[in-house]
């Protein structure tokens, strides 16, 4: 029997139900509403935290934005066939909530309705409905049946994310799936996609953690979602489905989005269609049960981190042509496989793998390496190491060059943490940006002759790097060049040396002494503030 004292019968009479006439919000458990009301204000009974029951008259046509919102303890509403439309937010949080009745008469259910109705177990979209708002289910977490219709042609972004779904037929007419519309939703394993879907928004299936296989259909042309803002497009539309085996891509897709199966870490299985000219970054990062992938000829790019973790493949074979396809080439390095310890396989002949290494056919030109080398010798052919090559081998100790070798492309050594020994030969005559950023084991370094610079960030962070031979033939020195080698005590700048740009030393906390020609060109950041410069005479030439 209900407590009478905790009932509020609204006066006879009333036509505009207000805020004002529940007196204490937070003491009601019951309100009676008479037929006389005709209108409930918007958020009329919002943080009526006591409320449990609802009736609600023949009289409303429309329930208004954020009615009841917040009333955690609301059990019981009764909705009459007299409402069309339940706005906005109306049941938003209303986390008591297991079971609601709409009638066939809505024929519009607003965003975030029903969001954060945690205790919300089923639910029955009216026949009248066609579209189903953006959030209107979110973080329904105990959500686990829904009914739906063919009538329905839109479900909108975040629809059902953090639900309890265990299955999800998508209805005949509806063309997108948009983002984030399973988001979380832990407990789906399988999903049925039809063959009018043309769009998979980002993060629509991500961290549904039981999902094991999936059919792209090929009326499908986009995965992500366009960013308003700088025209990409955002993925990780299968991102961390842990239990992912198998994929069918669609056979119209013309890009992976970066992240689109970030951390699938059961992803066996996945065929690349020869429509797709893009794989973005971090698409298969973290897919640590891949063993073999094979990119068409299609491909023109692959983004960083491409293959990110992936540490059970064992090879990837390329079928394109980088004379017809873009260059293939500057993509398949050791950024794109970090953690990865791949054999990589070309099929046009023009690149060979040979002893952990890719290289150009004609043995000029290192591309790759396999990340658990320890030690490598460069082959006396090898004239460039090019971008990124050696990036992230982080067991490598040692590396031993021949005397042919001339450019060091970007990045080529960066993070190589056990590097220890290095020479270069004096036939060197370009070391690009960053080359050996991160070395931090990295502890002498002798610069060769014939290289007239050192670019940007050439030794940054090399925390070990106590001596630094510079010879007489180097021009200029580049920002940051050594900035943070920590146990850099002194050096000596040589007086062929033009300029040194700002904050080539930066966060060099050992560094005490520089000497430094007069006529080197250098700003006052360039060095620490308790660093003694000295100054040699510069020497005329004759």
């Amino acid at each position: 029997m209900s407590d009478q004292s905790k009932i509020l019968v609204i006066p006879e009479g009333e036509t505009v139900l207000t805020s004002k006439l529940l007196q204490d919000k937070k003491d009601w458990e019951e309100v009676i509403i008479p037929d006389s009301v005709k209108e409930i204000v918007d958020a009329a009974f919002q943080d009526c935290s006591a409320l449990k029951k609802v009736i609600i008259p023949e009289s409303i046509i429309e329930i208004p934005y954020a009615a009841f919102a917040n009333c955690v303890s609301l059990e019981e509403v009764e909705i009459p066939d007299s409402v069309t439309k339940i706005d906005s937010c109306a049941f938003h949080s209303c986390r008591a909530l297991k079971k609601i009745v709409i009638p066939n008469t809505v024929i519009e259910i607003g965003e975030s309705a029903f969001r954060d109705c945690s205790s919300l177990e089923e639910f029955v979209i009216p026949d009248k409905m066609t579209k189903i708002a953006a959030k209107t289910f979110d973080r329904c977490t105990s959500l686990k049946a829904i009914t739906l219709h063919d009538k329905i042609e839109e479900i909108g972004d975040s629809a059902f994310s953090e639900c309890s779904l265990e299955e999800f037929v998508i209805p005949p007419k509806v063309t997108k799936i948009a983002a984030e519309t399973f988001f979380e939703c832990t407990s789906l394993k399988g999903i049925t996609l039809h063959d009018k879907i043309e769009e998979i928004g980002q993060d629509a299936f991500n961290g549904c953690s039981l999902l094991e296989q999936i059919v792209i259909p090929d009326s499908v042309t986009m995965l992500g979602s366009v960013n308003k803002f700088s025209e990409k497009i955002n993925g990780a539309v299968f991102s961390k489905c842990s239990a992912l085996k198998k994929v069918v891509l669609s056979k119209s897709l013309k890009k992976i989005p970066t992240d689109t199966f970030y951390n699938c870490s059961s992803l066996e299985e996945i065929v690349i269609p020869d429509s797709v000219q893009e794989i973005d970054r971090d698409v298969f990062a973290g897919c640590k049960s891949l063993k073999k992938l094979v990119i068409p000829n299609s491909v023109k790019s692959i983004g960083a981190w491409a293959f990110k973790e992936c540490t059970s493949l064992e090879k990837i074979i390329i079928e394109g042509d980088p004379s017809t396809s873009g260059n293939l080439v500057n993509w398949i390095t050791n950024r794109e496989l970090q953690g990865c310890n791949a054999e990589i396989e070309y099929k046009n002949g023009k690149y060979i793998f040979k002893d952990n290494a890719l290289y150009s056919a004609d043995m000029t030109k290192i591309l790759y390496t396999k990340s658990d080398i320890t030690e490598f010798t460069i082959p006396e052919s090898v004239e460039e190491i090019g971008p990124c090559a050696f990036e992230n081998c982080r067991k490598l100790e040692k590396v031993i060059a021949s005397k042919g070798l001339q450019k060091i492309g970007a990045h080529a050594f960066n993070c190589c943490e056990s590097l220890k020994e290095i020479d270069l030969p004096d036939s060197v005559y370009l070391i690009y940006d960053y080359v050996f950023r991160g070395c931090i084991s990295l502890s002498h370094f002798n610069w060769p002759n014939e290289c007239p610079e050192i670019f940007y960030g050439t030794f940054y962070g090399c925390k070990s790097l106590t001596h630094i031979n510079l010879p007489n033939t180097l021009d200029d020195i580049g920002e940051c060049a050594f900035a943070g080698c920590s146990s850099l005590e002194s050096i000596s700048i040589p007086e062929s040396v033009e300029s040194i740009e700002v904050n080539s030393f930066e966060n060099c906390s050992a560094l005490k002494r520089v000497e430094i020609s007069s006529g080197t060109k250098f700003k006052k950041k360039t060095f620490g503030e308790n660093v003694e410069i000295v100054k040699r005479p510069k020497t005329r030439k004759k």
